[in-house]
């Protein structure tokens, strides 16, 4: 069984694309998160570059809150910035709808999330962490599911299999007690000890309505050491609604952000977290290819780790994604300069999700004048070779990486266009392999992994 599987994605990932692939911009923001330009504009640039698809990633709430217990949702230091839930998820998908239909662009809704976060220290010198450990979750398309999003600060839906029953059935049980024994009182003393036991019972009720119970969040304030659950969680949250589910920007440089003062103030703390890919479990990948630097798709790194264990489960293995984390068309990042090569069947979003998450695709980081990609690459039956075609702008050179299990095993100079036969050493077992590709300037180009059959020595 694993064997079938395994082979199965060796022809997923290698497959030649027989058209033009679409060419796909990722993690794009819009006003409704803290980008500059609407959806209808997001849509026209694209059209007017040759994009033929753009994933958008707007902030689903970026909301943190810090309260005194026991009345954290009364007396509490709140972050709250433009988001999608802040403003209504309906209303963004039907506007991303209008701007597709206006601009001719497939334009897919999708949430930047970020699941959980911790206070440490003090007032005064509060430091928030994990504030920027977000998902990608692309093609979400149904309100409740935005509203439903398991996320600290997200009270979503008053759901009423979330109310504390028992509890608040308990405190009411005893004010009506309470309120019967003080009404058939024949003392003084008598009616005071009812309504003492009164007032307990409805500040009872109060704490549970109006603290932490109250409007019965999906997640509970950022606090405590979650670990990986709230992650988790969001990803099988993802996964049930259709959604391909993308690590962001897991290398993030570490930063700090101070906001507020004096007894309010506090730091967003920036910090990599490139140990998402093998501490959780479905995702469909991570941004291997962004603007700075990217060590968790270096040799022998994260992706390669998690590809292994994935090749030895007869797993999909994460696939390497292509991410702007867009908010301003400009000098400093176009619509367009980094982007996805997806063999799909037709621009739709359910082709190109069934191709994405497929790992039909390359990424390339382009110019505005030039671009270098691997537009096809395919094991040789035996598992000895694996061979090669180059495409972009002409005469352009590059360097060509091979990775195998980790480890660079071939490098070779090509020259736009250009085909080549690289050698894989041997090997007892089957091995991921994969592409990596450095032109001049800027240009850079990935591949996802391939499963390459065993290749043992020839016998002499």
């Amino acid at each position: 069984m694993i064997r079938l599987v395994l082979s199965a994605l060796v022809l997923l990932a290698a497959a030649p694309a027989g058209a033009r692939p679409l060419v796909v911009a990722a993690h794009v923001h819009t006003v409704w998160s803290g980008g500059a330009h609407t959806p209808e504009e997001i849509g026209r640039l694209a059209a007017e570059r040759g994009v033929d698809a753009v994933l958008l990633a707007d902030h689903d709430l970026v909301r943190a809150t810090w309260g005194l217990p026991p009345f954290e949702h009364l007396l509490a230091w709140r972050v709250d910035r433009p988001s999608v839930l802040a403003r209504g998820p309906a209303a963004y998908l039907a506007e991303v709808a209008a701007a597709a239909r206006a601009t001719g662009v497939l334009l897919v809704p999708g949430a930047e999330v970020s699941a959980h976060a911790r206070w440490e220290g003090l007032p005064g010198d509060l430091v928030l962490r994990g504030w920027r450990r977000h998902l990608l979750l692309y093609g979400l398309a149904d309100p409740e599911a935005w509203e439903d999003l398991p996320v600290s600060g997200n009270t979503g839906r008053v759901r009423w299999d979330r109310l504390p029953w028992g509890p608040l059935a308990g405190a009411g049980l005893g004010l009506l007690v309470a309120l019967g024994l003080w009404a058939s009182a024949r003392r003084p003393g008598e009616r005071r000890w009812a309504a003492g036991l009164a007032a307990v019972n409805l500040l009872g009720l109060g704490h549970l309505v109006l603290a932490p119970a109250f409007p019965w969040p999906v997640q509970g304030p950022a606090a405590g050491r979650a670990g990986w659950a709230p992650y988790q969680a969001v990803i099988d949250h993802g996964r049930a609604h259709g959604a391909l589910v993308v690590w962001a920007h897991p290398d993030a440089a570490p930063a700090d952000e101070r906001v507020g003062e004096g007894f309010a103030a506090a730091t967003l703390r920036d910090e990599p977290y490139p140990e998402a890919l093998v501490a959780t479990r479905g995702a469909h990948g991570f941004e291997a290819l962004v603007a700075g630097p990217s060590p968790s798709a270096a040799a022998g790194g994260p992706w390669d780790v998690a590809a292994a264990r994935s090749a030895a489960a007869g797993e999909a293995p994460p696939w390497g994604f292509a991410g702007q984390d867009l908010h301003r068309d400009g000098r400093a990042g176009w619509l367009g300069e980094i982007v996805l090569l997806v063999d799909a069947a037709e621009a739709s979003w359910p082709a190109l999700r069934d191709a994405l998450a497929a790992g039909r695709f390359t990424v390339a980081r382009r110019e505005p004048d030039r671009e270098v990609h691997v537009a096809w690459f395919s094991p040789a039956p035996d598992g000895a070779s694996v061979r090669v075609r180059i495409e972009g702008t002409p005469g352009l050179e590059a360097a060509l990486t091979l990775v195998a299990a980790g480890r660079p095993v071939a490098r070779a100079r090509v020259r736009v266009p250009d085909r080549v036969t690289l050698p894989l050493p041997p090997a007892t077992a089957p091995r991921p392999v994969r592409l990596r590709l450095e032109g001049p300037g800027a240009l850079r180009a990935l591949t996802n992994p391939v499963l390459v059959p065993a290749a043992p020595p020839k016998r002499s």
